[in-house]
């Protein structure tokens, strides 16, 4: 037995870490954490959920203790336990592994952040999924376009992109109008 038979939960290892669940109270209270192959702690259990890992960052979750707060709030860490965002979101994704877009636990604020955690935008911050398989995306007042896969298709520099119809959006610049495609 290279590692005891101590914990609640465990999963497979991935990367040399393995999810383990540790009771920590007499109540059978559970919380998560990361252990490597020799048994030793490298994310504490601080956690009730740690989700898998995707290019170096991973959504973790702790239950609310208030009930003006959703049930779960998420945060997110590196695959290090370096805390990127403490657990102060009701929702988080990671968007083409080049952002983090997240909605506060009290939803008055949407923020999209870099991978660093750094903020990006609070207020000027929109997305929206279209059927052909394309993101429109505003930051800051300025338009882009990107694919399902995360490529940039059209750069940060329009005031305004309009869904595609038949293969062309209109688009503003200034006070001049066009089209792209």
């Amino acid at each position: 037995e290279i590692i005891p038979c101590i914990y609640q939960w465990a999963r497979s290892f991935k990367k040399g870490k393995a999810y383990v669940e540790k009771s920590v109270d007499r109540y059978g209270n559970t919380r998560a954490g990361m252990i490597d192959k020799m048994g030793n702690i490298v994310i504490p259990f601080f956690y009730d959920d740690i989700k898998e890992f995707i290019n170096g960052l991973a959504i973790v979750s702790v239950r609310s203790k208030t009930s003006n707060l959703p049930s779960s709030i998420y945060g997110l860490i590196s695959e290090s336990g370096l805390e990127i965002l403490p657990p102060n979101y009701s929702h988080i994704e990671i968007i083409f592994s080049k952002w983090i877009w997240g909605l506060t636990y009290y939803e008055k604020a949407r923020e999209l952040r870099g991978l660093d955690g750094k903020l990006i935008s609070s207020e000027n911050f929109e997305m929206k999924n279209y059927k052909g398989g394309y993101y429109i995306i505003k930051v800051n007042d300025k338009y882009a376009v990107y694919g399902n896969d995360g490529k940039e298709i059209i750069p940060f520099k329009y005031d305004y992109i309009g869904e595609f119809n038949a293969g062309l959006a209109e688009v503003r610049s200034g006070i001049k109008w066009g089209y792209i495609n």
